[in-house]
């Protein structure tokens, strides 16, 4: 005998929650069931759909819950953070970046090489590139039913003997907001300790000099016409990302 229902809650944003819950669980099962496809292409179609089925439940979860969990987010989205310590005191990256964190229950998927990929967090945020850490883009992938192409990044130090396996995707939502904003979903813990800006200071004043992760391709305007500052940063991210205490 099966389990009668769970009684919903009587507050509509609680029960809109609980709903978009089971939707990605159950998105979670279809996975699972479609991975099963003998055939290549169809199997990696219907991977792709349950994929972003499950992102737009996800997103719209972290989105109802912002406005009442907003203090817990902040402190989700810094996590990874704090854990090296680089975290600054006055907990104002996350506004300073325009960003809505939003919490993404922890799943597991496998890669195209059988590899297991931990999924810890995902934002919903304006600007997808100030995150403290260095990225660097390994490829793009254009997603079936989206307007834009999916960027994968993987951490800036795991060419060197750290070995990171952090990595995170990027994709630009599908609508008209002004300005857009970004899907970003983070792969794996850093295990580098390794970050663009090691401490306040430094991160204030090199707020402005981000790299613009809409067109990867492209140099930064400011880099490009300011040669001293781009050595000057080139040399600040080498000690950084060297300094760090295993």
């Amino acid at each position: 005998m099966s389990p009668s229902p769970s009684r919903p809650p009587s507050n509509p944003r609680d029960a809109a929650i609980q709903e978009l819950r089971r939707g990605t669980e159950l998105a979670a099962r279809l996975r699972q069931q479609v991975e099963l496809i003998p055939e290549l292409d169809r199997r990696e179609g219907a991977v792709a759909n349950v994929n972003e089925i499950a992102e737009a439940m996800e997103s719209s979860l972290s989105i109802l819950k912002s406005q009442s969990e907003h203090s817990s987010e902040t402190g989700e989205s810094m996590a990874v953070l704090a854990g090296c310590g680089t975290y600054s005191s006055d907990g104002g990256s996350s506004a300073r970046n325009g960003a809505v964190a939003r919490a993404r229950k922890v799943r597991h998927r496998r890669g195209r090489l059988g590899e297991e990929a931990r999924i810890t967090k995902g934002i919903l945020t304006e600007a997808p590139e100030n995150d403290r850490f260095p990225w660097r883009k390994y490829g793009e992938k254009k997603i079936l039913n989206a307007e834009y192409t999916r960027l994968y990044y993987k951490c800036g130090s795991s060419d060197n003997h750290s070995k990171c396996p952090a990595k995170k995707y990027v994709q630009r939502q599908s609508n008209n907001s002004n300005p857009p904003l970004f899907n970003v979903t983070f792969i794996n813990e850093h295990t580098c300790c390794s970050t663009m800006f090691p401490d306040e200071s430094s991160s204030r004043s090199d707020s402005s000099q981000v790299i613009d992760f809409t067109n990867p391709l492209l140099p930064s305007p400011l880099m490009e016409g300011a040669p001293g500052l781009k050595q000057e940063e080139e040399a600040r991210t080498s000690v950084s990302m060297h300094s760090c205490v295993y």
